[in-house]
Parts: structure tokens; sequence; C-alpha cells
């Protein structure tokens, strides 16, 4: 089955407009309304995280703290349990950091987002409540963007999606 198919037979969505950082299909925009004046934890430096500050209580875990405000990673098993939303980057399932991070954020609304995630029901067999990232719609035009071409390439091939339980 086609990525594409598999978002689509989980329930989710694929923005088929041009997508930007910033934009109304960005997982951080379109939750906002759900973790203003939460507790919130990013693992993974994002760069919508300095909007999200304007609205919540925001933690940013990073294992390459560039910011003065983040905050080393391991510190994830005293502050994960705490916050009512935890967004996680998909290469934590890469560096293998994954299991322990959803353990700790069980109680958490918690998504998966980034790139690299992959759409698999088998996240929310394991507590995740939301997945986005990106998916190939057009294998040549992605190729060629890959390959350095043009980001008119790049948002024709790949799109955004988001899947929630």
């Amino acid at each position: 089955m086609r990525p594409p198919d598999v978002i689509e037979s989980l329930g989710g969505t694929i923005d088929e407009d041009v997508a930007e950082s910033g934009d109304v299909n960005n997982p951080f925009h379109r939750l906002k309304g759900r973790y203003t004046g939460r507790k919130v934890a990013v693992v993974g430096h994002f760069p919508n995280v300095d909007e999200m500050r304007k609205v919540a209580q925001v933690t940013v875990l990073e294992r390459n703290c560039t910011s003065p405000t983040d905050t080393p990673d391991p510190a994830c098993e005293y502050i994960l349990p705490e916050q009512d939303y935890v967004f996680v980057t998909g290469s934590t399932l890469t560096n293998k950091t994954m299991p322990r991070l959803l353990e700790l954020s069980r109680e958490s609304k918690l998504y998966v987002l980034g790139p690299s995630v992959v759409p698999a029901q088998a996240f929310f067999e394991r507590g995740v409540n939301g997945l986005a990232g990106s998916v190939v719609v057009d294998a040549k035009a992605a190729r060629a963007a890959v390959k350095g071409g043009s980001k008119a390439q790049w948002r024709a091939g790949i799109k955004k999606f988001m899947i929630e339980a």
C-alpha cells in the first residue's frame, strides 16, 4: 500500500495546498487552540517554538542545546510526566529514544512529528494521539527536489500529512 493510501486508511489528511512552515496546516498551528494555556514539552527544536511560547508554558528538550531556552534532553525523565501536551520529533525513532519518551508521556496528549514520521497504526497502539509528517505524492518531482531542484518541485512532490487517533 502506498503511503498516501495508508494515511487515508488511518483517517488522516494530506495537505494539497502549498505548505510552508508557518501555514495553517502546520500541526503546531492546527493544535494551538488545544495547547493554549497548557504545559507543553517539545522534544527536538522545531521552528515554531517561539510562537508556541506566546500561548503556552513550553519546555524544549534538546540533545544539542543551541538556545538559552533549550533544556538538555536527559531532563525528560522529570519534565515529560508533568506535561499536558508532548510533541516529539520523529527522529527519536531512529535514535532509539522514542520508547522511553512514549512511556514518560503516557498521561499527556502525545504527537510525533517531522519529515521522518512514518504513517503507521503502531504509533496509536502505543499511546500516540497524532502523527504529522511529510509524504511523497509525486516521486519524480520529489527526486528532482532532493537532488537540488527548486522549492516548486519540492512542494509538488512532497506534502504534509496529519493523522489523529
